[in-house]
């Protein structure tokens, strides 16, 4: 009597298995949406003067985090031999589908809320730019898959490799590299006047909140002692002073935007044919791009970077 072997449907076939979001998320996602409705709930309950106000604010919250939990407990996907597919939703069910034909890049980046776990989200894209809000039409987030399943998905999806497809360990191929970071670069960080960007923001959404609470932040004594005392120097004094202060605080912060951007990049060139970057301190995030898309490369010199011998390069690539 012969027992028959039941062989499981192979990753990368017509009948390849569904997989689910890790659920770890579960203990992430809750939390997150519970926050970001906080101004309504906070505004319901402060400045509602009602009881059904108050309800509102409440279900609105409770439908946020329904549908946020939803969303990880419903979403599934799984790679064919044509295409990768993705299903969600409880109440509204979405299923969306794009080639592997079409794939071009696969972003893999873990913020926060993902490293306290160990997760990853793994950006799917084509390299077609969709106008608007969210992911596009031929797009695809797995917004909590553990690293080591991220980096499953980028083998298996860019290199196209059989081991891969049958697979294979999610260990990462012999790559070459091609360029890492130099911490003598961060003597150019304060002449990208990224800084200045952040200052701008940071005072236009100060000003436009004291604004609409009809606020006067020279009732604060600091603030009182601050002028009194550019009141009381010469014009130009405060005028340099002022000056030598915006480009100290410009500096530190451009320094900062920079080594939490590209703190331990990397640029290697795998064997398949795939060029994968790796940056960032707090967010890290992983990029891997076809070396076939590539059609040149641009060499940027603003005037701050050129005054301090330094310049930016941008890959130019199709799609």
């Amino acid at each position: 009597m012969s027992t028959e072997v039941i062989t499981p449907p192979a990753e990368g076939t017509q009948d390849a298995p569904w997989h689910h979001l890790d659920r770890r998320m579960l203990l992430i996602r809750p939390v997150l949406d519970l926050v970001k409705s906080l101004p309504v709930l906070l505004g319901a309950l402060l400045f509602g003067h009602g009881e059904p106000w108050q309800w509102i604010g409440l279900v609105f919250t409770a439908i946020a985090v329904f549908t946020g939990v939803s969303h990880v407990l419903t979403s599934r996907y799984r790679i064919t031999e044509s295409q990768v597919e993705w299903r969600t939703g409880l109440l509204q069910r979405k299923h969306r589908a794009v080639p592997r034909d079409r794939i071009r890049t696969v972003d893999v980046t873990s913020e926060p809320k993902h490293r306290l776990f160990s997760l990853a989200a793994a950006r799917i894209g084509t390299g077609r730019h969709s106008h608007g809000k969210g992911p596009g039409k031929d797009e695809l987030v797995l917004d909590a898959v553990t690293i080591a399943e991220a980096q499953r998905l980028r083998t298996l999806l860019l290199h196209r490799k059989a081991e891969a497809a049958a697979g294979e360990s999610a260990a990462a191929p012999p790559e070459q590299l091609i360029a890492a970071v130099d911490k003598r670069w961060l003597r150019y960080a304060p002449f990208t006047l990224s800084g200045l960007a952040v200052v701008g923001a940071a005072v236009g959404t100060v000003y436009h909140f004291a604004h609409e609470l009809h606020f006067d932040p020279i009732q604060f004594s600091l603030v009182q002692a601050v002028v009194g005392h550019f009141a009381e120097t010469p014009a130009w004094v405060s005028v340099v002073l002022a000056a030598v202060g915006l480009l100290v605080l410009v500096s530190l912060l451009s320094v900062g935007g920079y080594v939490l951007s590209f703190w331990n990049f990397r640029l290697t060139r795998e064997p398949a044919g795939t060029l994968h970057v790796r940056r960032g301190l707090i967010t890290t995030r992983s990029v891997s791009i076809e070396e076939d898309r590539l059609r040149g490369a641009e060499i940027r010199e603003p005037l701050p970077l050129r005054l301090a011998g330094g310049a930016r390069c941008v890959a130019v690539a199709a799609g």
